[in-house]
């Protein structure tokens, strides 16, 4: 399978979510590796999961711990990136880049705020590899293009089918974000919007 855009679909908690949106075609199965999530996902599970998956990256999703708590949650986890939301973390990180030249795996940085990350792409775009803005739906399309030509920028929202469509050609996004939701009982999932989203994106 092969989609029109880059995905992300964040929040994944099931074997069934993963392997649906690998299938699919998604680059970025995101997890929450936080203790106090709804979604958490423990590190037995995690592994489980990602040895059924390949030719996807793995994010772990963070969004209050500190830099040095990301750092021991990450000893359990093998990723290919991380999502964070503290600008204090992404200050730390990039004091760490400068000692290490680059980081050594990808740097997503999740707002709600157009204006926020207008602000910090300027200062950090060299060390974020995606800006994902949620509830983006809640911004005009002339706001999202603009932001969408100073960074690398990811949109997550309550779109239809068609808005998406309207975003990838009248703006320069790079892709979208999703969410996963729990399975309420193992093997039995219905992914919904999820699944509406990703047929349409599909390349015919």
């Amino acid at each position: 399978m092969a989609l029109k855009t880059f995905v992300k679909v964040g929040n994944i908690s099931s074997l069934s979510d993963a392997r649906y949106c690998a299938g699919m075609g998604v680059d970025m199965l995101g997890f929450q590796v936080e203790k106090d999530k709804i979604d958490y996902v423990n590190p037995q599970s995690y592994t489980e999961m990602i040895s059924w998956i390949v030719g996807v990256q793995f994010i772990a999703e963070f969004s209050q711990s500190s830099l040095a708590e990301m750092n021991e949650i990450l000893q359990e986890y093998p990723i290919h990136g991380m999502q964070i939301e503290r600008e204090d973390v992404l200050e730390e990180l990039a004091e760490k880049a400068k000692e290490l030249d680059k980081l050594p795996i990808g740097l997503i940085f999740r707002s709600e705020n157009v204006e926020q990350i207008e602000i910090l792409s300027v200062k950090y775009n060299h060390l974020v590899s995606y800006f994902l803005l949620t509830n983006a739906e809640d911004n005009t399309l002339k706001a999202l293009k603009n932001l969408s030509e100073k960074c690398n920028l990811l949109v997550e929202g309550d779109f239809s089918q068609e808005i998406i469509t309207d975003l990838l050609s009248n703006t320069k996004i790079k892709g979208i974000g999703l969410q996963g939701s729990i399975e309420e009982k193992s093997g039995l999932k219905d992914f919904g919007n999820l699944a509406d989203i990703l047929e349409a994106l599909e390349i015919d």
